[in-house]
């Protein structure tokens, strides 16, 4: 599947462009060559129907072996949001009897199991995230769950419904585990004292017995209800990681600057590079970023949101997402002779780009 790793590399790297795509577009660019590289035929109509007529409705993609609807594959365009399309496609994936079905923009693809019970959220059981997974996993996951091979001979299926039970398992793990502990708080089984005494021995250098340990238990849950406790502790780090988050900056050579949105970063970090750096103009139109699409332009209608570089006759394009103003500012800042030590960010992604690209 070497091919579909070399498409899926493409994507990421030229994905912010995809933005302005129509449906038909998105099917062109992203669906039906992933269904190809996945091995289906996608001009033998026996093996992928295209709007496939559905009672009144069409589904874009289906995907049959002798003649049976196997998978159903309905398509936005990259900037549509999926929620609001879940359930037509769900009803009619019920109705036909299709084991899977998946929606999809082109960069994400979420995938269903129609025929379980419970909400529209709660048959999804896997996402496809272009933009954010690794392109391992991708690859990975597309043959798992839509390889034709899988999906003709079952295991496609037998896949997503063991992936759809570990996740309902895990779910039901995260939601009673808080529960669990505190239970074990206020009456500690014999098994987890066996486990305390040799563990709060070691720790103190004491010996010590089961009634000391149970007291400190007391103890713990007395204060605040020792449980309780922990909660409040991890809920302050919530507050804090949103504080941090709320109050968004970047630090350039230990100077501070705070930005109201983090794909600012990429103007704002420029009109800093702009008092600088001697010959700012000439440099930063030389760099091409290594893509096709425009990035600096002293020409208006280059660019599609064009905004004026502080103190230069130059323009950036901001009409970009986060990630490829982080992608963009590095190799600007790699061209001007920049390490990764330079810059940091409280966006953790951001800096996971930064890593990445600057040395």
């Amino acid at each position: 599947m070497e091919e579909l790793k070399n498409f899926i590399m493409d994507i990421k790297h030229e994905n912010e462009k995809y933005y302005s795509f129509s449906e038909e577009n998105t099917k062109q660019k992203f669906i039906t060559p992933i269904i190809n590289y996945l091995q289906w035929k996608i001009f033998d109509p026996k093996e992928v129907s295209m709007e496939n007529q559905v009672g009144n409705l069409k589904v874009d993609y289906s995907l049959k072996h002798q003649n049976t609807n196997k998978v159903f594959i309905e398509a936005k365009r990259v900037s549509e949001k999926l929620e609001k399309h879940q359930e037509q496609l769900l009803t009619y994936s019920f109705k036909e009897g299709v084991k899977i079905a998946i929606l999809t923009n082109g960069l994400k693809w979420w995938f269903y199991l129609p025929l379980n019970e419970g909400s529209w959220e709660k048959r999804r059981f896997h996402i496809i995230d272009i933009e954010e997974d690794e392109t391992e996993n991708i690859v990975k996951n597309f043959i798992t769950f839509l390889g034709k091979n899988n999906v003709i001979n079952g295991r496609a299926i037998e896949n997503a419904e063991k992936h759809y039970e570990t996740n309902k398992i895990q779910g039901l793990i995260d939601s009673n585990i808080s529960k669990v502990i505190e239970d074990l708080l206020s009456n500690p089984t014999p098994e987890f004292l066996e486990i305390l005494l040799p563990l709060t021995e070691k720790k103190t250098g004491i010996e010590t017995d089961y009634g000391s340990i149970k007291k400190s238990l007391n103890q713990l849950k007395i204060k605040n209800k020792g449980f309780e406790e922990l909660e409040l502790s991890q809920k302050k780090n919530e507050e804090s990681t949103n504080l941090k988050q709320k109050n968004k900056y970047f630090i350039l050579k230990g100077e501070n600057y705070p930005i109201s949105a983090y794909k600012e970063v990429l103007p704002e970090v420029l009109s800093t590079l702009s008092k600088e750096e001697p010959e700012f103009d000439k440099k930063i139109l030389k760099n091409d970023c290594g893509g096709s699409r425009t990035y600096f332009s002293k020409t208006l209608g280059d660019l599609k949101k064009p905004k004026l570089i502080n103190k230069t006759d130059v323009y950036v394009e901001t009409d970009i997402n986060t990630r490829m103003a982080f992608k963009v500012l590095c190799k600007v800042l790699d061209s001007f002779g920049y390490k990764k030590d330079d810059i940091n960010t409280n966006y953790d992604k951001g800096n996971e780009i930064i890593d990445t690209i600057l040395q």
